[in-house]
């Protein structure tokens, strides 16, 4: 299992559109990839779904650990990297 923690930049937070693309994204990979409020680990979501993207409700300055576990989890992992260091596709 790998782990990584990103902040959340965007000013509107993990919104609608930017939630869609991290979604998509993570569905391209086997690996199974979970994801939760640092710090908040009773609550663990399922990160290649949406409603439970939504069910976070991160805003700016949150952030967010990243677990996943299967044959690609250290790529899907530096995808999930790059993608809110780009700001989350916006």
């Amino acid at each position: 299992m790998e782990k990584c923690t990103v902040k959340i930049t965007n000013s509107m937070g993990l919104h609608a559109r930017p939630a869609l693309l991290l979604v998509k994204l993570l569905n391209q990979y086997e690996s199974e990839v979970q994801v939760y409020k640092s710090g908040v680990t009773e609550e663990i979501y399922d990160a290649k779904n949406i409603m439970s993207i939504f069910s976070i409700g991160a805003v700016m300055g949150d952030e967010l650990t990243f677990q996943s576990q299967g044959a690609d989890e250290k790529k899907v992992l530096e995808a999930v990297e790059l993608f809110f260091n780009n700001n989350c596709g916006e």
